[in-house]
Formats: C-alpha cells, structure tokens, sequence
C-alpha cells in the first residue's frame, strides 16, 4: 500500500495517530495485547474521532475483531477471557486459529456508501484465523470465500462503508483491489484529492517478485552460498 502512487503511509508505534485518511489495523499474534496498547496510548479514543470525522478504518486479521463488541478465544489459545472491542460491529466473536491456507474470493457486490466500488472484485490472499460469529447489528458481509464448496462469508462492513474487517491478510497485493480502494478512499474524502494517476501500471506481485529478487542477489553477493549449503548438508 505504501508504494502506490499518491499514498503516505505512516507507521504508528508510539506517537498519536494524528491526521489520517485511513487507518489500518494490522493483525498480530496476541490481540488481547493489541487491544491493551491501543487503549494504553489513547488510540480507542482517536480512531473512534477519526472515524466520526469520515476516516476509513480498516482491521486485519486478528485485529478484524477488534471491531467487534467482544473478542473471545477457542480452546487452542491460552487467553482465556473475553476482552472488550472498539464496538464499530455490533458483533461478537470466538477467534480460532487455523493453518495458513490460501484464501480467495470476491466482494460481494452493492455495499453500502462509497465502498460500492469494490463490490465484484476478486482477491486473493491467506487466513491464519477464522472464527465463530454472534451478528445483531446491520452490518453487511464483506467477501465470498470461493476456496470451498460451502461459500463461506468473511469479514464485515459497517452501514456507512467507512469500516471495514476481514481475516484475510495481502489484499493489497491484488493490483486491482488496490486501485479501487484508493478510489474508494478518494470518494470517501468527497473532493477526489488522491491523486491515482498511473496507479494501473503498479503491479503489487511483480514489485514484490522483483524485491525478492533484489535481496537474494544482495545475500549471493555477501555470503558463501556453497559454504552455506555445506553446512545445511543440501547438496546441489
């Protein structure tokens, strides 16, 4: 994301959120933990500022239930009680951690308010969590997972279109889905300013393929590799 053309994207560990047009939440190993820091440096409170300001918020992975009203844990984790979420979904859910497994599908189409031009966009991407889900809110579903037979839903999207959720991480390197969502972000603002221009020439996969690339060549050129492989017992 922080490649495309006309985005800065700003890394947030300490210091206030500040001004921003997006936030995202990322996924992490301990959510619990991830819930007591946002709380602990006051960012429960920005967020929720931010999002009545018209800001999309966008929650990933583990941290798409914080979205919700409760987080609780299966069997397979060691946190044990429930915890309080942001309360933007008036959902609960039981996290269950899975094996990574690719995941793919596509938006489900007439969402609410300018996140309408995502709908019908096919992703493609992975899960390491899944859970169990209690809905009494309006909220709508977000993607239609084409993996399996049983067209399992994933994550949500409020009634503004401004909030978003979903389990599945490396939607951004899907160079389509990420075009429209700077659309969307732009129509979200309401004036346009994002500026997209050859945003189509972006290609998220080859620049990632490229970097990969780049980075061996770094470590051919600064290590012994057969040294290296005689040490692994790979022959070659």
């Amino acid at each position: 994301m922080g490649e495309f053309p006309g985005i800065k994207l700003s890394y947030v560990s300490r210091e206030n959120i500040g001004y921003a047009d997006l936030v995202i939440i990322p996924g992490s190993e301990n959510p619990k933990e991830s819930m007591e820091f946002i709380r602990s440096r006051g960012w429960d409170k920005e967020i929720r500022a931010l999002s009545e300001k018209g800001a999309v918020i966008l929650g990933i992975g583990s941290s798409y239930p914080l979205l919700g009203k409760t987080l609780s844990f299966s069997s397979g984790f060691k946190i044990k009680e429930t915890i309080k979420g942001l309360g933007f979904f008036d959902i609960d859910i039981k996290l269950r951690q899975q094996e990574p497994a690719r995941a793919s599908g596509k938006v489900l189409n007439g969402l609410p308010g300018p996140a309408d031009i995502l709908s019908g966009l096919e992703i493609e991407g992975y899960r390491i969590y899944s859970g169990d889900i209690i809905m009494r809110g309006k909220e709508n579903n977000f993607i239609k997972i084409c993996d399996n037979s049983d067209n399992a839903l994933d994550g949500f999207i409020s009634t503004t279109g401004r909030v978003l959720g979903t389990f599945i991480h490396g939607i951004f390197d899907n160079s389509n889905f990420t075009v429209r969502f700077v659309n969307f972000l732009s129509n979200a603002k309401h004036d346009g300013s994002i500026i997209i221009n050859n945003a189509k020439s972006f290609d998220f996969k080859k620049f990632k393929e490229a970097e990969y690339d780049r980075w061996a060549d770094i470590v051919r050129g600064n290590l012994d590799i057969k040294k290296l492989y005689e040490i692994m017992g790979v022959v070659v």
